[in-house]
């Protein structure tokens, strides 16, 4: 799990304002597929859901596990350019 799991607005806001990027988090396939389809609320609540989507397990040949740190790493993209552009304004 990475340091910006944990991270609450706060701790966005405080690495965004120094110029820190979350550079862990390489989007690719799924992640980056995810980052540029859905809304930040859209990745919340699959989050929230009990289950992986089987489907998208299915179509990207990733693992339940895998698909959850996937929106993940995701979201935190998300979350950090939404902080960068409109919170340090």
């Amino acid at each position: 799990m990475s340091k910006l799991h944990s991270m609450d607005l706060d701790g966005f806001l405080s690495c965004a304002h120094f110029g820190v990027e979350p550079v862990q988090h390489k989007l690719d396939g799924f992640s980056e597929a995810c980052y540029n389809d859905n809304s930040v609320n859209e990745l919340i609540d699959a989050l929230k859901s009990r289950a992986a989507d089987a489907t998208d397990c299915e179509n990207w040949k990733i693992s339940k596990n895998s698909w959850r740190e996937e929106i993940r790493t995701a979201l935190e993209q998300a979350m950090f350019k939404y902080v960068s552009e409109n919170e340090l304004k």
